[in-house]
């Protein structure tokens, strides 16, 4: 069981690390904006026009 905490921790870890820069954009979208809708989020990460990745956990691996 702490194997597979461990694991899943670790993943969680990386991806957010990895991802940090598109966190960030949509962090300050958020504060200036208040809320956005899933077009103008996927604007302002660098996401838009990219064919949706079925396990969004696995983006860019």
């Amino acid at each position: 069981m702490k194997r597979i905490i461990d694991e899943g921790y670790a993943k969680a870890r990386d991806l957010l690390t990895r991802e940090r820069a598109r966190l960030d954009a949509l962090a300050q979208a958020l504060l200036r904006e208040e809320s956005l809708n899933e077009e103008q989020m996927l604007v302002v990460t660098g996401l838009a026009g990219r064919a949706p990745h079925p396990d969004p956990v696995a983006v860019n691996r």
